[in-house]
């Protein structure tokens, strides 16, 4: 996993970030992998550095993307990107990650649970589906997200989009296909 780290939590440059994450772009792209790209906080930089890296043949992941609505048709056009979308997108307002789920194109989007971390916050319906657990060292006491937890997500995204929860399974399971190499899914 590569990419830019806005938030405050990051005390290395966002000058430095950049040089390593063009440098990892630059790799991943040369041995002709999937590069999984991880951003927060740094969306603008994220954009103008993909836009001039592009393309990524071999695909690229916006890993657990919560990035502007704003930029999704954008980033759609450069060959090979994906949006890998998780419960972290829960974290932002409705008026915010509605949009951004509308505008991914279905031949773009990825499921994610990023168990253990990334627990969606959502009211009913969706909320009583969830599954969580706690750490066992009580370290860190907050409940963790579920890898069941997708299921929730799944649907959750067929109501925004007004589309078939299966229609989009089927299309999120295609594009990891097709990103990782598996064997493609007979079409129905």
């Amino acid at each position: 996993m590569c990419g830019l780290e806005g938030s405050k939590k990051v005390q290395t440059p966002m000058d430095e970030q950049a040089q390593v994450f063009r440098a990892q772009l630059q790799l991943g792209q040369k041995l002709q992998r999937p590069i999984s790209v991880h951003c927060v906080g740094a969306f603008g930089r994220l954009h103008e550095m993909l836009h001039q890296h592009a393309p990524f043949p071999a695909g690229l992941i916006l890993h657990s993307w919560i990035g502007p609505a704003e930029m999704v048709d954008a980033l759609a056009k450069l060959q090979g990107v994906y949006f890998s979308l998780s419960g972290h997108l829960t974290r932002m307002s409705k008026k915010k990650y509605e949009p951004m789920v509308k505008r991914v194109p279905l031949k773009r989007l990825l499921l994610e649970t990023d168990a253990p971390d990334g627990k969606p916050r959502l009211g009913e319906p969706y909320q009583q589906k969830l599954f969580s657990f706690q750490r066992q060292d009580k370290s860190n006491e907050k409940e963790l997200n579920h890898p069941t937890n997708i299921s929730v997500m799944l649907e959750l995204l067929a109501d925004i989009r007004g589309e078939d929860a299966e229609k989009i399974a089927d299309a999120a399971y295609t594009n990891a296909s097709r990103l990782f190499m598996f064997v493609q899914p007979a079409q129905k």
